[in-house]
């Protein structure tokens, strides 16, 4: 019975151990970016309770982080909008810079209805004349369903992953439909997006939409906004 205890003991150290491709070994935390991703993803993930071992997840299989983050997504299907950067991405949003296409995207109430939300001024989108509300037929040939996860995981992929360049199909408000090319390029990031002034009776109401804070430029341009609307007498 002993002999018996040992053999089913050392058949399951045989099979729980993760073998490294590499080196033949078991799967071994190293001083990596991937590695390292992952740990930080675990500590502070939503869903982390959802997340396997270091060892079975294997980052270093993972070509670099946004694959790695892309492959975290897939074991919540709710996970749209997690992402990760580089120290060089961050340290470039706070300077008010970015490098993307320039506009991002959301299903509304029909699951199959792609729409531009947003568009920066002076970005590759801007560019080409990419405007909020136009519907986004299909990316690089393949129409997409809000339904499917796969899809909502490609999309995520292309706005937010290491992909330079897509293909866009949108239709304008009136049917017309534009096909383009379109890269990701730099740009100066404009927080705010949107600025009005309507009457409401004898009373002036400013409007402004402020999309995300960035740092001092971000701030900077939400006091000339705010001034503005001063001068044009706003006074709610």
């Amino acid at each position: 019975n002993l002999f018996a205890l040992l053999g089913i003991i050392a058949i399951l150290f045989l099979f729980s151990c993760k073998k490294d491709p590499k080196t033949g070994g078991p799967y071994t935390i190293q001083s990596e970016v991937r590695d390292s991703a992952y740990l930080k993803i675990k500590d502070i993930y939503l869903w982390t309770d959802l997340l396997p071992s270091i060892q079975e997840f294997r980052p270093r299989d993972s070509k670099d982080i946004y694959e790695v983050m892309t492959k975290v997504r897939s074991y919540q299907p709710l996970d749209r909008f997690s992402f990760v950067e580089t120290k060089e991405e961050t340290e470039r949003a706070s300077q008010g810079l970015l490098a993307d296409f320039g506009f991002l995207v959301k299903f509304y109430s029909a699951l199959n209805d792609l729409r531009v939300t947003y568009v920066y001024n002076g970005s590759p989108g801007d560019d080409i004349g990419v405007k909020r509300g136009w519907k986004v037929l299909k990316i690089n040939g393949r129409a997409l369903d809000g339904n499917r996860a796969e899809d909502n995981q490609y999309i995520s992929d292309i706005f937010t992953g290491s992909a330079t360049s897509a293909q866009f199909s949108f239709q304008k408000p009136d049917g017309a439909i534009v096909n383009t090319q379109l890269s990701k390029g730099n740009y100066p990031l404009k927080t705010v997006l949107f600025s009005d002034v309507y009457n409401a009776g004898s009373r002036k109401v400013g409007y402004f939409v402020y999309n995300q804070f960035s740092g001092p430029s971000s701030i900077q341009e939400l006091i000339v906004t705010l001034k503005d609307l001063q001068s044009l007498g706003v006074n709610d």
